[in-house]
């Protein structure tokens, strides 16, 4: 997937536009582990150094998922919906456990809260998203 030098949250959108993740959790576990190694190298988050190691990058991808789910499942009653002050609580220092030394900015947590709640990430149903961009994407939306 063409990632370099895209922010975390686009190198989301275009990956997961490819296909739907599977429902088992282990399998989605996997997969988040090697796209957030990849995305950690070629993001400019990851990059930067705000995202200070895979490990990070991967607990981020995988609140990011949790957040859309939140925000757009039709069956998760309006006043059970994660608030911005949750998700900024839930990611804001993930510890010593995985070597994040500083905590994620808050303004880069309330941007992808943000876009989430504008834009729900989409995947693609027909495989048709083979070489999606993040141009490509936005043009889908």
């Amino acid at each position: 997937f063409p990632l370099r030098g895209q922010g975390v949250l686009d190198c989301m959108r275009v990956f997961l536009s490819a296909f739907r993740l599977p429902g088992e959790a282990q399998q989605i576990d996997r997969i988040l582990v090697a796209f957030s190694e990849h995305c950690h190298a070629c993001s400019l988050e990851g990059q930067s150094g705000l995202l200070e190691n895979p490990e990070v990058t991967y607990l981020l991808t995988f609140s990011i998922i949790m957040l859309n789910t939140d925000r757009h499942n039709p069956n998760i009653r309006a006043d059970r919906r994660m608030t911005l002050e949750q998700f900024i609580r839930n990611n804001t220092n993930y510890g010593r456990d995985v070597n994040q030394t500083r905590p994620l900015p808050r303004p880069f947590l309330e941007a992808i809260y943000a876009s989430i709640a504008e834009l729900p990430i989409r995947t693609e149903r027909n495989g048709l998203a083979a070489a999606v961009t993040a141009e490509g994407w936005m043009d889908l939306q």
